[in-house]
């Protein structure tokens, strides 16, 4: 023993204490499951999953019982028949989920024979959009109909690319105005579309077509209720992407609980927007329907995913945001709740629209809110041609030809000024390229339903006409305010 030491055997160190086991929050139970600092066994779990989709509900029993924020506000009463519920069915996590809480929870007709008050909801029925024609999208059709059917709901099978059933229109990649030409009649197709976006303008446009389908759908089949499966991660994760991609105006409709669609006719409900991606996985493994579906890879998701994983260049700004706050969410539990409340503060611009009783306005591609006269902002704020530094005037007749087709356009209802701003960047990176290709005389073939839409815009929002007054006008406008 030397002096002045002392011995470590003498004085062992004293062993660490076992981590104690985190007990469920509710019962003390032994928990399989911990969400944000809270542990839960299976049937507490169970618990409050079915009250997060209850509560999630609510928008939807309401709309089915008292009819739209707009009937209410005009001092109509609820409706005398319930609503009808389409629900939005992909195949993936969230989606299957979804089907087994409204077979679960949401009857139209099943209930105690004793109860003589009317069903929650009229009917059920639940849709898949075929999205064959997007790059890298695998039709589930049949499978999707064999799971519904197993569930003992209805089925209703759609095309994404029936959106170019009718008659397409075209818009000129020459002029930044993107003037309309409303007599195109050849055929065109989904793939043709699609034809060399970039990632984050492939999703972006994708998600915007099948959400507009779906919507267009529902009011279609006299749905009033559309029902769709986003979580909260989900919805943490688009609220930072949408801004990104310039979608920050309608950022309350992308990612909110419940908003009015469609002018009113359609509410959109979120029922999982409470619960995590994690939540649902475990629900699913719980009810023994984990691997009945199949991982969603509409839009080449997946071929991205993998694409992705090889070359940080091919990943879309969701599938960056997604790795972002994934990442977050693992080392700060709390990250996706934050993003989540801080989006709600954002507030609806249909209803703002309402409660000012102005006309909504709609983006003619996506169906959503759009702020008029976008495309005037991003001029002042970006550099997308010379022509203005070289002197040349812009054309003054409202016609545009353009020498690759001889189609004419009407240049008097600019697609560009009745676009959203995140829209209007998915068409402003195909003139960029179209430009590139055919030295700009290119065209873009677009469904009719936006044509439509365009016009109806148009004649709404229509800038008028300012004359400058005479000099004899000004005065005698001057002398009503001149005290003698």
């Amino acid at each position: 023993m030397s002096c002045g030491t002392t011995q470590d055997d003498e004085n062992p160190p004293m062993p660490l204490a076992p981590a104690a086991a985190i007990l469920c929050t509710k019962c003390s139970a032994p928990s399989i499951i911990q969400i944000r600092m809270n542990g839960y066994c299976n049937d507490c779990f169970l618990q409050a999953f079915n009250s997060k989709y209850k509560q999630g509900m609510n928008p939807a029993l309401r709309r089915s019982r008292y009819g739209s924020d707009r009937q209410r506000k005009l001092g109509k009463r609820g409706n005398v028949k319930r609503s009808s519920i389409l629900v939005a069915f992909s195949g993936g996590p969230a989606s299957m989920a979804l089907l087994e809480m409204v077979k679960r929870f949401t009857k139209e007709k099943e209930r105690d024979p004793r109860d003589r008050s009317a069903p929650n909801y009229t009917a059920i029925e639940v849709a898949y959009v075929d999205e064959t024609g997007v790059p890298g999208a695998v039709d589930h059709t049949e499978e999707a109909r064999a799971l519904v059917e197993a569930a003992g709901l209805i089925f209703v099978p759609l095309k994404l690319s029936s959106i170019f059933d009718s008659p397409a229109l075209s818009t000129s990649l020459s002029s930044t105005s993107l003037p309309l030409s409303f007599d195109k009649s050849a055929p065109t197709s989904l793939s043709a579309l699609f034809a060399s976006l970039s990632p984050t303008s492939l999703a972006s446009l994708r998600s915007s077509l099948v959400q507009s389908l779906l919507r267009r759908t529902a009011v279609a089949r006299n749905h009033e209720i559309l029902l769709t499966g986003e979580t909260a991660t989900r919805v943490a994760i688009k609220v930072i992407a949408g801004m990104a991609e310039g979608r920050g105006f309608a950022l309350g409709e992308e990612v909110g609980a419940e908003f009015e669609a469609e002018e009113g006719k359609v509410t959109v409900v979120r029922p999982f927007s409470l619960a995590l991606q994690m939540e649902v996985n475990l629900f699913l493994e719980l009810a023994e329907l984990k691997g009945k579906g199949w991982e969603d890879g509409s839009a080449g998701k997946e071929e991205a995913r993998q694409a992705g994983d090889r070359d940080v260049k091919k990943k879309g700004i969701e599938r960056l945001t997604e790795d972002f706050v994934l990442g977050l969410e693992e080392n700060f539990p709390s990250t996706v709740s934050t993003i989540i409340r801080t989006a709600g503060k954002l507030g609806l611009r249909t209803s703002h629209a309402d409660v000012n009783e102005e006309a909504e306005t709609l983006c003619p591609l996506c169906g959503l809110t759009a702020q008029f006269g976008a495309s005037e902002w991003r001029k002042a704020v970006t550099v997308s041609s010379l022509e203005p530094f070289r002197g040349v005037q812009p054309i003054a007749s409202t016609e545009v030809t353009t020498p690759l087709n001889n189609t004419t356009y009407d240049a008097r209802i600019p697609l560009s000024s009745l676009l959203c701003y995140g829209c209007l960047l998915i068409l402003d990176g195909l003139q960029q390229q179209d430009a590139a290709r055919n030295g700009g005389v290119g065209e873009i073939l677009l469904p009719a339903y936006v044509g439509d839409a365009a016009r109806d815009r148009w004649a709404l929002e229509k800038p008028t006409e300012v004359r400058a007054r005479s000099e004899a006008e000004t005065d005698a406008v001057v002398k009503e305010f001149l005290i003698d």
